[in-house]
């Protein structure tokens, strides 16, 4: 049996993520459930992540906060669903993220929680991770937390010293 072994994230400068978490909140409960569990199992992997249920407060200027945090964030994690797909901000956060991808070096990952759902198109991902089995926490969270590691180990090593 294969072990996994324990994953830590590079260092990164103060006030900076090492991902944007994008997604819906018009889903399904256990979809909701699902992401926010994921975050705090990404957190507790030693990754920073930026996600809204965390770092909005009622009041906080959306749209400049939303690209603070993609600005400072290494990779942008796209929670894929029906609803992302429906949803203004996710689409202001992907076209953001995009933006960064250009001109900043953002790595984009795409996680579909339902393999039916198409990926939008005209966006560039450099990992599309399918949720297989939601029952497996441990796994995804371990998967994710590996795809954003790596994507941000390349970025780091071709950025100036």
């Amino acid at each position: 049996m294969k072990t996994r072994q324990k994953l830590s994230a590079p260092e990164t400068r103060k006030g900076s993520y090492d991902a944007f978490l994008s997604h819906s909140t018009r889903v399904l409960p256990e979809d909701s459930e699902l992401v926010e569990r994921l975050v705090h199992a990404l957190r507790r992997r030693g990754l920073r992540i930026f996600f809204d249920g965390l770092h909005f407060q009622d009041g906080d200027p959306l749209i400049g906060g939303i690209e603070g945090a993609i600005a400072a964030s290494a990779a942008g994690l796209v929670v894929h669903t029906r609803a992302a797909l429906a949803s203004g901000w996710v689409e202001f956060e992907r076209i953001c993220m995009a933006r960064r991808r250009l001109t900043g070096g953002l790595r984009m990952i795409a996680l579909q929680l339902d393999p039916n759902c198409p990926l939008p198109p005209g966006v560039s991902w450099d990992a599309i991770l399918q949720v297989r089995n939601r029952a497996d926490l441990s796994r995804l969270a371990d998967d994710v937390a590996e795809a954003v590691l790596q994507l941000t180990s390349k970025r780091l090593q071709n950025e100036p010293g």
